[in-house]
Parts: C-alpha cells; structure tokens; sequence
C-alpha cells in the first residue's frame, strides 16, 4: 500500500500530521527510506509471522540501523 501512497504527487500536506509510528509487515526496502523521508514518520516497525508456527520475527529500524528479533512462543 505504501508504494501507492508515494506514486502520488508529493504535497505539502504530507508532513503535517501527528503520526509517531507505521507498523506493518513486508514495507520494501526500494521505498523504506524516500517512504520515512517524504512523510517525517520517526519510526517504523515490522512483523513477520504465521497462524502454523509458534515464532514471529520483528524488524525495527531507527536511523539507519535495522534491528532483527525471533520471538519464540512456547
């Protein structure tokens, strides 16, 4: 959905929002950062999971760091 959101002119309205954080799973990384940057978004957040497993994976990047978590559940 985001990568429709960007093929839309950009506008000054675009930053004029109170949104601290996107979460979501599967943003791609060819839109990640022009995503972040054109919209002032401090923070995104991503899951990646199943209904069959007991696991789930979080993604967190700050700046441009990207932090990969596995979350066990027994």
């Amino acid at each position: 959905m985001c990568r429709y959101i960007l093929a839309v002119p950009s506008k000054k309205e675009d930053q004029e929002h109170s949104i601290r954080l996107i979460f979501g799973n599967g943003l791609r990384p060819q839109i990640w950062d022009e995503f972040v940057q054109r919209f002032k978004i401090p923070q995104v957040l991503e899951f990646y999971g199943a209904t069959e497993g007991n696991a789930n994976i979080s993604k967190y990047k700050i700046l441009s760091l990207i932090f990969c978590f596995l979350h066990k559940y027994t």
